[in-house]
């Protein structure tokens, strides 16, 4: 493990590839590993301890912590499942190369597992961290080099490169994600103070605000002080004034105002590294006085249905910064949702039409069976081949709805097509469509019929 080069020099560029601080031979082996189109051409033979060859196309097939020798006679080692080093026989030269990451449900545990591995490897062994580490302040985002634990300030809080957790909690203790490493050897009897702490001594604070946290004479009734709500008042406005307190500047939607199509909600955010930032997509109709939220709409994207169409749409965003400190919340520029152009003029035809019939897919158990719905001016229709299954004159009792299933375990696009025709408590029948649009059209069409006329 003494010879992996795990925290080498920083990535270096194309023009610095290029230049003559590269001896060719490296320059020859980077510009093939690191192209993945043209190492699966042409493949690299790489040569073991042992003499033992083997030919590779791709850096995924290179095993880990095995030292290898290029056909320059260049070594190369795999220290991660996302990081290749290549370096000269004098260690002169260091190149790194990132192999993209891939996670997925299946391999989600054993990714983030050897990610932990590869940082704990390298922090537990002085030869490993002698090359250096790279580490990010989870608050600013600023960037520290460190060589030794010793290094590190009591108190901050890190992000190593693979975004693992990294804080120095002690004099002795340093905690890496669960796990907790010590320190070995005599301690410096004036340890490294944060960041945050070097900068309260020079911070200057409001004389009446620090007459009120430091004043201490005995003696004094509590009522001789400002009023609570007050002080509360200026302490929050000293801690929102900090740059590091985190807070959304601007937030606004995008995306045409029309159902079907996709809204994202863009927003710029400051104050440190920012976490999981907390969005909600919230909508509102003539006839409700407040907005609500929208069930499972927390992402920055949205997509309004058919029961969205006249309501007004907002999103409400909270920012958190990556400790979990929490900033004010903000609210976006309502948008009113229309319905989409192409269903408003196929609903309109279908409205000018004395009768009408639909192909759909009537649920029975777990089983979907051809049907029809015909609809007329005055009732609607549901038939198997020539014979009425059930019909019913149009009236407030008849509803149409969405999000008839609730079946977790059933596809989303199939879920999607889904409408439930309710003409009386015990008479309910779900319709499965073949698209969306067409669903879309079958709504709002029986509930135009239903409703006497056509409302946009």
């Amino acid at each position: 493990r003494a010879e992996c080069w795990s925290q080498a020099s920083p990535l270096l560029d194309v023009s610095i590839i290029m230049s003559n601080f590269i001896v060719p031979e490296l320059r020859e082996d980077i510009l093939l590993v690191a192209n993945p189109v043209k190492l699966q051409a042409e493949g690299i033979m790489l040569m073991d301890g042992t003499n033992a060859g083997r030919v590779v196309f791709s850096l995924q097939e290179v095993p880990m912590r095995v030292n290898f020798t290029t056909p320059n006679n260049n070594r190369l080692q795999r220290v991660s499942d996302n990081r290749v080093y290549i370096v000269t026989p004098d260690a002169e030269h260091k190149f790194k190369i990132e192999i993209p990451r891939t996670v997925n449900h299946a391999n989600k545990d054993q990714f983030l597992w050897a990610q932990a591995q590869s940082d704990l490897c390298i922090l537990s062994d002085p030869k490993l961290l002698a090359h250096g580490m790279t580490l990010r302040e989870q608050i600013t985002g600023e960037s520290i080099r460190i060589f030794n634990l010793k290094e590190l300030p009591v108190g901050s809080k890190y992000f190593t490169e693979n975004d693992n957790f990294l804080q120095r909690k002690t004099q002795n203790e340093v905690s890496l994600g669960d796990k907790t490493l010590y320190i070995d050897g005599n301690l410096q009897k004036e340890l490294p103070t944060s960041q945050w702490d070097a900068t309260c001594k020079e911070t200057t604070i409001d004389p009446q605000i620090a007459a009120i946290l430091f004043d201490d004479t005995p003696g004094k009734p509590l009522d001789a002080s400002p009023d609570t709500q007050e002080l509360v008042s200026n302490v929050a406005s000293l801690l929102m004034g900090s740059k590091d307190f985190p807070r959304i500047t601007t937030i606004k939607i995008r995306g045409p105002n029309y159902h079907g199509s996709s809204l994202e909600v863009d927003y710029q955010y400051t104050g440190g590294v920012e976490g999981n930032t907390s969005i909600r997509w919230e909508k509102t109709s003539e006839d409700e006085h407040s907005f609500v939220p929208i069930k499972r709409a927390n992402t920055r994207t949205y997509i309004p249905t058919i029961n969205d169409i006249g309501c007004s749409i907002r999103v409400v965003c909270t920012p958190v910064r990556a400790d979990g400190v929490t900033g004010m919340i903000v609210f976006s520029k309502p948008t009113k949702i229309k319905i989409a152009p192409d269903v408003k003029a196929e609903v309109e035809s279908n409205l000018c039409m004395s009768t009408l019939m639909f192909k759909v897919l009537l649920r029975n158990g777990k089983e979907f069976q051809k049907r029809s719905i015909i609809l007329n001016r005055t009732k609607v229709k549901v038939r198997k081949r020539r014979s009425t299954i059930t019909k019913m004159k149009y009236s407030p009792y008849l509803k149409v709805l969405l999000d008839a299933d609730d079946d977790a375990s059933r596809k989303k696009d199939a879920h999607d097509c889904l409408f439930t025709l309710q003409l009386s408590a015990t008479d309910t029948h779900v319709f499965m469509t073949p698209s969306t649009y067409q669903r879309d059209i079958i709504v709002l069409t029986i509930k135009a019929f239903n409703a006497g006329c056509f409302v946009v």
